[in-house]
């Protein structure tokens, strides 16, 4: 029997695939095996049908993150403990990074704003930006909205 992670990396070549149905099933078994498996979350928020249920998904993967990662993210940005370059924090901030796109996307008020808020703690985690939200924060303080390129 595969491990969790090798079933999870798994589901991210299904991902790369365009194969949702197996990529879906492969994070249901992880998720099954390891609860807090944030990558199988944001692997599982690419194979739904609805913003709603993307969102959802990533909102639990990102309060999994906010938990394990909590004293972390109140010292951020600390130069003992570099965010990004850290492996294990990359699912957490995946799941942030799709969040905040799913929120975005979401004609609710306020979800722009959630988004917003959600880059900030991006860049305070990760003052170098490798993710870009500087730019987003930018055009949202310059305008009020963000527009995503659909690529």
């Amino acid at each position: 029997m595969k491990d969790w992670e090798d079933v999870e990396n798994d589901g991210w070549e299904f991902i790369e695939q365009g194969d949702l149905m197996n990529a879906a099933q492969c994070a249901r078994e992880v998720l099954n095996r390891q609860p807090n498996a944030i990558d199988s979350y944001v692997i599982l928020s690419r194979t739904v049908r609805t913003n709603a249920e993307k969102i959802a998904l990533l909102r639990e993967g990102a309060r999994i993150g906010d938990r394990v990662f909590e004293k972390e993210v109140l010292a951020a940005p600390n130069e003992d403990f570099h965010f990004w370059g850290q492996m294990e924090t990359r699912p957490f901030m995946r799941a942030l990074q799709h969040l905040s796109l799913a929120l975005v996307a979401d004609l609710r008020e306020g979800s722009l704003g959630e988004a917003v808020n959600i880059w900030r703690k991006l860049y305070a985690i990760c003052p170098n930006d490798n993710l870009g939200v500087r730019f987003l924060i930018a055009e949202y303080e310059e305008t009020g909205t963000v527009e995503l390129d659909d690529d």
